[in-house]
């Protein structure tokens, strides 16, 4: 049996995380239907394989090695397509036809604090190869903020809010709306 830090098994783990990365993008792109376990199970294996070769690089190359850089960017990509995914989910609730499916989105949200964490820890790497750290781009601080609509108790984005009451409200009696409800404070929200 192959140990985890043999070559092979890291090639294999490197290629199944393109593969991967490769069948979010299409999803995204609505032209691939939804993978049989969903969205969010594919980027989970996505982070463990990633997890697994970073794990691997780590230990075994410098730790400012453009490989460390490559692996780095592609979970800079997963969490970028991960939380795409999440947007995707929102609008096909809202505006989906019947033959764009949906997306899975659990685990999403995981994948994402997983990315931005990680990302966060190896800032240097990117900084040394003069590029900026993708991790602020997927910061809790960067995501827009959600409030609590009361009529189903579900949080919202601004955006989604505006989505949800279209053919109701105007978008300025929307935002109006929005700004009077209370900021959410837990996971219970509309999407991811």
């Amino acid at each position: 049996r192959l140990q985890p830090e043999h070559p092979f098994v890291y090639y294999v783990r490197s290629n199944l995380v393109k593969q991967i990365l490769t069948r979010l993008a299409m999803r995204f792109r609505l032209r691939g239907t939804e993978p049989p376990d969903g969205c969010g199970v594919l980027a989970s294996r996505a982070r463990t394989c990633l997890s697994g070769c970073l794990a691997t690089a780590v230990s075994k190359l410098p730790p400012l090695h453009v490989e460390v850089l490559s692996l780095l960017r592609d979970v800079a990509d997963l969490a970028q397509l991960a939380s795409d995914l999440c947007s995707l989910s929102a609008d096909l609730k809202v505006w989906g036809q019947s033959d764009e499916g949906h997306v899975k989105d659990e685990s999403l949200d995981s994948v994402i604090a997983w990315a931005s964490e990680l990302l966060r820890q190896h800032h240097l790497v990117f900084d040394v190869y003069g590029e900026k750290c993708p991790a602020e781009e997927h910061s809790p601080d960067s995501v827009s903020p959600r409030r609590v609509d009361p009529d189903d108790r579900q949080a919202y984005t601004l955006a989604e809010l505006v989505c949800k009451y279209s053919g109701e409200l105007a978008e300025d009696e929307s935002k109006a709306y929005w700004e009077g409800l209370q900021p959410a404070q837990g996971e219970d929200h509309a999407s991811c």
